[in-house]
């Protein structure tokens, strides 16, 4: 049932950024020249690039201010492949946990009886395609990728209290990942914000107190949200 249900969103989704994008034209006017020529020749001085092959590749580097809140540390580089697509990496450490309680919300391991988190690996990748009608990277777009962290935790001290099992590490995998968001570039500055939305499957690890091992769970398939907000440059 939620396999369905998230299909049916993603077709909505899609099918709510194609009209989106076939409502604006398709060729934009090209700006007026502010230089006269003397002679009477046509000059055409578009401040954007024509359909003549003209295009040019851009790359972005980018850090997410608001992941860090969600207990991650992201970096993104994105390249310009075509001119409404764009390829983007992302990768840095991760906590797996939220740093404060009042973001518990966001914290999918927050019921979890768990040790102090050490630093894991967070990255993932995803295609972009921009609606807008002037070259990527700039204006709303539509992603496809995955994500993908892994996260270890320190054995919990029992002290007093004797629970039945404490975290050891958690694998997420996205594997079908959408993300809609917007992109703006002014002068080399680059800003982002977006959110996500992705199947996910998570595999996790505890230590047994009763048996004194290790014991292994894998998780179904379930829904993945997040969001953020990204800054940096352009080049």
């Amino acid at each position: 049932m939620k396999i369905k249900l998230y299909l049916l969103l993603l077709f909505f989704t899609f099918m709510s950024i194609y009209s989106f994008a076939q409502t604006k034209p398709k060729n934009p006017p090209p700006k007026k020249s502010d230089v006269i020529d003397v002679f009477g020749n046509e000059i055409n001085n578009s401040s954007k690039p024509t359909n003549d092959g003209g295009f040019k590749a851009t790359n972005m580097l980018k850090l997410d201010i608001v992941q860090p809140f969600l207990g991650n540390f992201l970096f993104s580089f994105e390249r310009t492949l075509m001119r409404r697509l764009g390829a983007e990496l992302t990768a840095g450490p991760t906590l797996g946990t939220t740093i404060s309680k009042a973001i518990s919300l966001f914290d999918e391991f927050d019921n979890d009886t768990k040790g102090a988190s050490k630093f894991g690996l967070y990255y993932g990748a995803q295609l972009k395609y921009y609606t807008d009608v002037y070259d990527a990277p700039e204006g709303w777009y539509f992603g496809l990728g995955f994500k993908h962290s892994n996260t270890k935790f320190e054995k919990l001290e029992i002290g007093n209290f004797l629970p039945s099992q404490s975290l050891k590490s958690i694998k997420n995998i996205e594997y079908a990942r959408i993300s809609i968001g917007y992109t703006n570039i002014w002068d080399r500055f680059v800003s982002e914000y977006y959110i996500t939305l992705g199947l996910k499957k998570t595999a996790k690890e505890y230590y047994n107190y009763k048996t004194n091992g290790i014991t292994s769970v894998d998780g179904n398939n379930d829904f993945g949200f997040s969001f953020g907000y990204k800054l940096g440059i352009s080049f």
